[in-house]
């Protein structure tokens, strides 16, 4: 056991080891115009910066849904988010420690959250939420949007998947049920039928979430939805059994890994366009991004109107006092970069940065951590890997998004439902 927690801070350090290089050999040196600065700090800074980093981590240990979340939030937002808080600006300041020193509570309160959860003993409510149910639905809602894209159908490679996407944005514009439909059928219809028919064993389930997979990319462009598969598959083979208690060691070794390797074959063969655009993927877009928004997020509001969470649709309707013309994904990239680029961003930088700086922060870190009390309530009880299954589109959302936004969007306010609505059983 003793043995297992140094692991884990070893392999959390060789991660941040594995992140500082590649930020510095490649993000800093190649991505710099696009707000991934460097700028180096005293001796002092560094011991201040890892600190902040690893201590968090006194407080985590497996076994809740909220745990599994807080891993993501805690590799992919906010090691960046202290990380960029530190070496983008010139210098330290007051504010600057101030914000650190908000998303280190924060994180504290999510692996805290896994001591919380209540007893919610509903049984079975509603059979429209029952498995075979969704399955059936889930057919049905592809079927319908095979039909609606049937002039837009085709199967594309990565690279030319946008200009798909922006055919099939056509199709759907001013559509808002389309537009529903479609982020349904990826967060909660497919991993629905995938998660059920991995645990229980039960082909059609899975089937079933591939082709609602394949009809998304094929008429939408969703990349997102055709990898998820992959993502099942590989989780199912690497925490099914026991090995979902290692779940935190597994995760950051293999990322750590990828990462290294990822950086070593760059070094190797810089001038490969295949090669370059993987490294740009893990580094920019998935593991530093977050935190490189949130600072220039941060950068912006410091000297502009706070939204008070009026960027939220249903308090705006209330209040009427949004501040600005657009959203605020094209208010931080007109500002930072060009007017098209849609720069949005975590809850911490949205709900939190946005609505009122550090204070929004602190706001911020209170509504997330009810948020993981009610996961934990309601997947109690539940397989865990179940349960990972079923919210890593929620996950995948709220990473890059408001909280509000991923509850509805990300698939977590019908996967709530659901499990309210499923009958207690060993999943």
């Amino acid at each position: 056991m003793k043995f297992k927690i140094f692991n884990k801070y070893i392999l959390t350090t060789i991660y941040i080891i594995i992140y500082y290089y590649g930020y510095n050999t490649f993000l800093a040196a190649v991505f710099s115009y696009a707000g991934f600065e460097f700028h180096d700090k005293d001796l002092w800074v560094y011991l201040y910066t890892y600190a902040l980093m690893i201590l968090p981590l006194l407080l985590y240990k497996e076994g809740k849904i909220s745990s599994f979340i807080s891993t993501f939030v805690y590799i992919l937002l906010y090691i960046p988010i202290i990380f960029s808080y530190t070496f983008i600006p010139l210098e330290l300041d007051l504010h600057i420690i101030g914000s650190q020193l908000s998303f280190f509570i924060g994180m504290c309160m999510f692996f805290v959250a896994r001591k919380i959860d209540y007893n919610l003993d509903i049984g079975r409510a509603n059979i429209l939420f029952s498995p075979k149910v969704i399955m059936v639905t889930a057919v049905f809602l592809s079927v319908v949007t095979l039909i609606v894209f049937r002039n837009n159908i085709k199967l594309v490679s990565f690279e030319d998947v946008y200009d798909l996407r922006e055919e099939a944005n056509k199709i759907s514009e001013g559509n808002a049920l389309l537009g529903y439909l479609n982020v349904w059928l990826t967060n909660f219809f497919m991993p629905v039928c995938m998660a059920y028919g991995i645990i229980q064993k039960k082909k059609i389930y899975y089937l079933v979430g591939f082709f609602v997979a394949l009809t998304l990319y094929l008429s939408t462009g969703a990349k997102i939805a055709i990898i998820f598969p992959l993502v099942y598959f590989f989780f199912n083979n690497i925490f099914k059994g026991d090995k979902i208690k290692n779940f935190y060691v597994v995760l950051v070794a293999s990322l750590s890994a990828v990462a290294l390797i990822v950086l070593v074959i760059f070094s190797i063969f810089p001038d490969n366009p295949t090669i370059f655009m993987i490294t740009s993927i893990l580094f920019s877009r998935t593991l530093a991004n977050g935190g490189m928004l949130t600072f220039w997020y941060d950068r912006f509001f410091q000297n502009h109107p706070f939204t008070n969470f009026s960027h939220i649709n249903f308090i705006n309707i209330i209040t009427q006092s949004y501040p600005y013309q657009k959203e605020l994904g094209y208010i931080i990239g007109s500002e930072f970069w060009n007017e098209k680029m849609n720069a949005n961003a975590n809850f911490w930088a949205t709900d939190g940065v946005a609505s009122h700086g550090i204070l929004g922060i602190l706001i911020a870190n209170i509504l997330f951590f009810l948020i993981l009390v009610l996961f934990n309530t309601v997947s109690r009880n539940f397989n865990k890997l179940f349960i990972i299954f079923l919210f890593l589109p929620f996950i995948s959302v709220f990473l890059n998004t408001s909280i509000f936004t991923s509850l509805l969007s990300g698939g977590a306010f019908l996967s709530i439902i659901f499990l309210i609505n499923l009958k207690k059983q060993k999943l």
